[in-house]
């Protein structure tokens, strides 16, 4: 085993007993709030439909903005395909409209009522309310961390794929497995006419599923990786 090895090791088990300990809170999150919204059922009324209009009414702008700026609904998702000094260039009014910000110092991010995620100052921040894009970080160093969660059945790797479908996802390789509920794996795909690396820790049960990916198309497959582990064991924040 070289020195390398041996020095990563540590690394390896600080980040999987995080993601494992991450995934257990994450799924006693999940269940209170699935009990929380069974018990607001009760007491939905007239604030429902207002709150139905008023997504109407935005999801109606947002369409006519796209469509007199030629903008497809799936870019808004991929803007950190592109490098992190192009969206120093883009104005104020396209921030708002990609749902970024930069950051001015560090934050803490939810992801569930357990689980907070960290982003660094200097990052650009961006949560566009998708259905399963909790939010996405964009680093100086052009590295891009989408956190996906889906209340879904299937494989790890079913839902994975399905999720990637549109981006030519190839190389899809187990890098370590720990039985049907957590595994991180490897993976490339392409973006922008380039292609980008990922490494992705891909967690879930029969019912719910997480994925952290760590995407760039500058670091090779090992500097991601280690930069990927290190990410996670350093700000993944569990009360």
């Amino acid at each position: 085993m070289s020195d390398e090895e041996y020095n990563e090791r540590p690394v390896w088990r600080n980040v999987l007993s995080i993601c494992l300990i991450l995934f257990a809170l994450i799924r006693f999150g999940f269940y209170c709030s699935k009990m929380d919204d069974r018990n607001r059922t009760r007491n939905i009324s007239q604030n429902v439909n207002d709150l139905a209009i008023d997504q109407i009414r935005n999801q109606v702008t947002q369409q006519r903005y796209n469509a007199a700026t030629g903008i497809a609904n799936g870019d808004i998702n991929e803007v950190f395909y592109f490098g992190y000094h192009y969206l120093d260039t883009i104005s104020e009014s396209q921030k708002r409209f990609y749902h970024i910000v930069k950051l001015d110092k560090d934050s803490l991010v939810n992801i569930d009522f357990t689980t907070k995620f960290r982003a660094l100052k200097g990052a650009y921040l961006q949560n566009t309310y998708d259905n399963t894009l909790r939010f996405a970080i964009k680093t100086p160093q052009n590295l891009s961390i989408f956190i996906h969660s889906l209340e879904t059945k299937g494989t790890l790797d079913n839902n994975f794929k399905t999720l990637k479908e549109n981006d030519h996802l190839s190389n899809l390789h187990d890098v370590i497995k720990l039985g049907k509920s957590y595994k991180l794996v490897s993976y490339s795909i392409k973006k922008k006419e380039s292609t980008f690396r990922g490494i992705a820790c891909l967690m879930g049960d029969e019912e719910y599923k997480l994925f952290i990916e760590f995407e760039s198309n500058k670091l090779s497959q090992t500097e991601l990786q280690r930069k990927a582990l290190n990410y996670m064991s350093s700000n993944l924040v569990i009360k």
